[in-house]
């Protein structure tokens, strides 16, 4: 049965509630053919059980207006075999014992018409998986210390990737623990398991296949690639000394600067400012606490 349909059961509490049948008619818009489902009686826990259980035999599901002896009341209902799906909601704080007396009526109408809204619709169930694949976003400093500090947290139950957004003169490490990669123009989105990263390369060194052998710093004429093996495009006259030197290991390709890439990532530690995601609620997984975690 619809929920607009319920049949709806008043009880006055032995006259202590006043109960306008017709301006709660009115109020819930129930016309002629509809107010034989509104009924109000004086002791529904008492005089009045017998027909509040014949009453439930013809419905499907009802609102009681007492809640102060549902468990009695559903005791009746069950004596009776009645198999009505029963609401009940509070009548007695709402306009009983008061001087309002009548002036409750709308209290008394928005409860009702509350209770005779349809249920609404069940919320889909979100799962989350993890493999623990870690991207950390931002600054060559702040982001290589924290994927230390995650490889000593967590070992290898992690897999840590560094997107190093910008140069501030950090010196990249010689050993090559976790992937290492420049971008600009990064975006983040989606949950825990499952963050689309998308990013422009920003360096015509790439860091993951750089083998950290200087060749390329020492060839350079204008100096313009530090230990940070990023080219200060400032400085870089195009003489592209670099790109011979590193021929055979072929990490030097000026032409893939901006080329996009995405990725897919469980977790984001995002140490960029402002954050990648700024909503009031980021989604699980996505932790932006700027530069310094701690």
């Amino acid at each position: 049965m619809n929920n607009a349909h319920k049949a709806i059961q008043l009880c006055s509490c032995n006259g202590t509630v006043e109960i306008d049948i017709r301006r709660l008619g009115d109020a819930l818009a129930l016309d002629a053919a509809d107010l034989p489902v509104l009924h109000a009686a004086t002791q529904l826990c008492g005089r009045d059980a017998a027909a509040f259980s014949a009453a439930l035999g013809g419905a499907a599901d009802a609102i009681v207006g007492c809640t102060q002896e549902a468990a009695l009341l559903r005791e009746v209902a069950d004596e009776a075999g009645a198999t009505a799906g029963l609401t009940f909601i509070n009548l007695r704080d709402i306009g009983g014992r008061s001087p309002r007396g009548s002036d409750a009526t709308p209290s008394v109408a928005a409860q009702l018409a509350m209770a005779r809204m349809a249920e609404p619709a069940p919320v889909p169930a979100v799962s989350y998986a993890s493999s623990g694949q870690l991207l950390i976003i931002g600054p060559a400093g702040a982001a290589l210390g924290w994927a230390q500090e995650a490889q000593r947290r967590y070992g290898d139950s992690i897999a840590v990737s560094v997107l190093v957004t910008g140069r501030d003169g950090s010196e990249l490490p010689v050993r090559r623990d976790w992937p290492v990669m420049t971008g600009r123009d990064v975006t983040v989105s989606g949950w825990l398991g499952a963050f689309d990263v998308s990013w422009a390369r920003a360096n015509a060194i790439d860091l993951d296949a750089c083998v950290r052998c200087n060749a390329c710093i020492d060839a350079c004429p204008e100096g313009a690639i530090g230990y940070d093996y990023q080219v200060d495009a400032a400085r870089c006259t195009g003489h592209r000394a670099c790109v011979k030197a590193c021929a055979d290991i072929g990490a030097i390709d000026f032409a893939a600067v901006g080329s996009p890439r995405s990725e897919r990532y469980d977790l984001v530690l995002d140490l960029s400012e402002p954050a990648l995601i700024r909503i009031p609620h980021p989604p699980q997984g996505y932790a932006a606490p700027g530069r310094d975690p701690l």
